[in-house]
Order: C-alpha cells, then sequence, then structure tokens
C-alpha cells in the first residue's frame, strides 16, 4: 500500500500559529481579520465560576495568526514573542493584567502551554483585574476592540517599534504587581523611559539652568570648547527632565477628571511634575542604594497617591516617597499615556462607545 506523501490532515498548519492567553478580567467576543483571530477558550463546567468577579477569575482566549511561507533552509523564527507583543498592546488597550501561557501550535508541531497561572488568585478591587472597563481611557473589554491597535502591528516604523516595547514592560509590571511591588515599579519607569525616547528636546529642557550656565563657561574659556559642550551635553543629558516633560505632556484634561479617588488621594494637575520626578527619583534611589519603598507604593494603596514619607535615614527618599505615586496611580499615569502617544502617532483607531454606569 502506498502511503500518501501529503501532510496527514491531522497535522497542525505550519503557516498558522496559535498560543494560549488569559486575563483576570472579563473579556468576551472574538476579533477577526484576514490575518489574525482572537477567540475565546471557554471553560469547563466545573470551572464556570472563573467568568465571575472573585479572586479566582480568569478569562482565557487564544491568539491565531498566519505567517508566511519559510524555505526548508531558513531557521524558522520563535513567534512567541509577537504573541507576548500582542498581549501587551491588549493589557494596555484594556487596562488589564494579562498573562501569557505560551504557544500551542508552532511551525507543525503542537506544543504544551504553561498554565501554572491559572492556581494563582488576584484582588479583584485593584482596577486592572476587575470586571469593569478602566475610568481613564475607557475601551469595552470586548476583543473586537483589538482592531484599534491593529495599526502598530502592521508598521515597521521605529516608533510603533517603542511602543510595543512600553507596552511589554506595563504588562510585565501587572503581572508583578501583587507579588512584587517594587519590581512592577520598575518596570513602569522603564515604560516612561521608552515613551520619552519618542520626543525630542532642546537643552533648555533636557538640562537645569545650572548646567547649561556651567556649559556656557567651558564653551567661551576652554580650547575648541564647542565640541567639548556637545561632548558634555550628551553625557549630561537630562534623562530625568526628559522623562518628566514627556509624560506631563501626555496627560490631558480628562486624564484628571476621570479620577474616581477622593481629593485628598488624587495626582493633581498643578503637582503632576513634582509626583513623576519623585517617580523617577524612587526608582534611581533603589537602584543606588538598594533601600526598599514597597511599604510607600504597596498595591495595598487603592489610590494614586498616599500623604506621608518612609521611615528612612535617607533624606532623599523620604522626600520621594511624600510626593511619588503609589503603584496604582503611576500604572493609571503610564497607561494613559502610551494610548496617548499611540494615539499621537495615530497608531489607535476608533473604539467603542462605552455607556456609562
Amino acid at each position: 500500500m502506498t502511503q500518501s506523501k501529503e501532510e496527514p490532515q491531522f497535522s497542525p498548519d505550519k503557516n498558522i500559529q496559535r498560543g494560549l492567553v488569559s486575563t483576570t478580567s472579563r473579556v468576551i467576543g472574538e476579533y477577526q481579520s484576514q490575518d489574525m483571530a482572537i477567540m475565546l477558550a471557554v471553560p469547563g463546567s466545573e470551572i464556570r465560576e472563573r467568568l465571575f468577579e472573585s479572586p479566582a477569575s480568569r478569562t482565557s482566549f487564544v491568539v491565531a495568526f498566519h505567517t508566511p511561507e519559510r524555505e526548508k533552509t531558513i531557521i524558522f523564527p520563535d513567534y512567541s514573542f509577537h504573541l507576548s507583543s500582542v498581549a501587551a498592546g491588549m493589557s494596555v488597550l484594556f487596562g488589564k493584567k494579562l498573562d501569557v501561557h505560551g504557544l500551542t501550535e508552532h511551525h507543525g508541531r503542537f506544543l504544551t502551554p504553561d498554565v501554572s497561572q491559572y492556581a494563582s488568585l488576584c484582588d479583584p478591587r485593584l482596577r486592572f483585574n476587575s470586571h469593569q472597563p478602566r475610568n481613564a481611557y475607557p475601551v469595552k473589554l470586548v476583543l473586537d476592540e483589538f482592531g484599534a491597535i491593529r495599526p502598530l502591528f502592521e508598521s515597521d516604523e521605529g516608533a510603533a517599534t517603542k511602543l510595543i516595547a512600553a507596552a511589554r514592560f506595563y504588562m510585565r509590571s501587572l503581572q508583578s504587581a501583587e507579588r512584587d511591588a517594587e519590581v512592577a515599579y520598575l518596570h513602569l519607569i522603564t515604560a516612561g523611559e521608552v515613551l520619552a525616547n519618542l520626543f525630542e528636546y532642546p537643552d533648555s529642557v533636557r538640562l537645569s539652568d545650572e548646567i547649561r550656565s556651567d556649559l556656557a563657561l567651558v564653551k567661551k574659556h576652554v580650547p575648541q570648547g564647542c565640541a567639548v559642550v556637545r561632548r558634555l551635553s550628551s553625557v549630561l543629558w537630562g534623562v530625568r527632565r526628559s522623562f518628566v516633560r514627556a509624560l506631563t505632556s501626555l496627560l490631558d484634561s480628562d486624564f484628571y477628571e476621570s479620577c474616581d479617588d477622593p481629593p485628598h488621594y488624587r495626582l493633581e494637575q498643578e503637582n503632576i511634575e513634582k509626583h513623576i520626578g519623585a517617580a523617577y527619583d524612587l526608582r534611581s534611589l533603589y537602584l543606588h542604594t538598594g533601600e526598599p519603598f514597597r511599604t510607600a507604593i504597596s498595591t495595598g494603596y487603592v489610590q494614586s497617591f498616599i500623604p506621608g514619607e518612609l521611615d528612612s535615614s535617607n533624606k532623599n527618599l523620604r522626600k520621594a516617597s511624600r510626593d511619588a505615586p503609589t503603584l496604582i496611580g503611576l500604572e493609571r499615569l503610564i497607561r494613559y499615556a502610551i494610548l496617548k502617544c499611540m494615539e499621537n502617532h495615530e497608531f489607535l483607531g476608533p473604539r467603542s462607545a462605552v455607556e456609562e454606569g
């Protein structure tokens, strides 16, 4: 009997990759395009309670995408990065925690995903776990809304690459928020730094008045002063100042007006530069001194800002902890900034209106 050289009918398609993703929130519907689909993976009857808002809540879906035919001599790429990038975009769009469990089909092979996160519990009071759309930049929790950010994954511009990187750091932050608030905070600051790299500022913004005055003296009195100043300016580049300016510029009136925190616990517009700068200082002080700051920003604080300071002998750390947003406040700020940046670069399209109440 002659064996057919065709692929067995039950073998997965080598040009269609699939992966499993889940969220602690509740997302419904599906997304379909010519080369990509996101569809719900419905739980069995014995675990349907996961569909209701609770510490065990979890919604699963499969991401499937078509990939081009590859020559046999070419080493196949690992599409798990694309899977996690799509999940990161969704995490920012919806403002929800997403876990990436891995590919289930890859280049014609079945793979086993990692579902260990299904055993973990979450705090449904936290905005990124709840079953409700976010107040700031609201998006309906429907998979079809992914179409709004599809342009981000179709562009080869450097801005799109940076925005996806910022989204990945945001997603990592939410994944670690409830077990390691400090690490989550660092991820959010890094996401903000990626956004700041999309802006170009003159020396009057990047450098303080004192530094610019010193450079003027160098330019005037040092031989080949102009060349020396150019080299020093690149070294003295005000990363913190650019970070603060970039994030501040991405926050508009909707960000402040959509906050439902009590007045005493809000990030107010008149103090926002101080708050953002303090968040950056917390990260820098932690990296340089190793002194913990989790008690000032813990997810136990569900408001954006908590007056008070750390009990520390380091006066700079005390000041930063007094002015910095909580993890909840910084998460809200960074998500809004990423989405506004996507909008500014025309990578974010129309979305369905979210009904109030």
